[in-house]
């Protein structure tokens, strides 16, 4: 998984090739996304870039607030969660599912 760029002078690269994975993403917005993971200094990412670059992709790919989806890919996306190592988080940590019970439903909302 790489890119190939060469820079042009000190405001412009240009991209020659994408990882299969980058093909359907805002490129520009992911180089944007790269760049102030690296300027903010996230310490956990700093030290692994492929996954740096994993999660720009993954965040740059991601379906849309308000982005409309048929009934297959709603399907599909909740399949491909599923066989994932990790469900019910997102690559950044955050909940994507939890378990409850009907009793803990009732008293949020009753």
């Amino acid at each position: 998984m790489g890119f190939q760029f060469h820079t042009l002078n000190k405001t412009t690269i240009i991209v020659e090739g994408v990882p299969f994975e980058a093909i359907e993403t805002d490129l520009q917005q992911l180089f944007e996304e790269i760049i102030e993971t690296a300027k903010n200094g996230n310490s956990e990412l700093k030290n692994d870039k492929q996954k740096s670059l994993a999660l720009s992709l993954a965040k740059n790919a991601s379906i849309k607030v308000g982005e409309k989806l048929e009934k297959e890919e709603m399907k599909e996306l909740i399949n491909d969660l599923f066989l994932s190592e990790m469900p019910q988080i997102t690559p950044t940590g955050s909940s994507i599912l939890i378990t409850t019970t009907k009793t803990d439903l009732d008293k949020l909302f009753n």
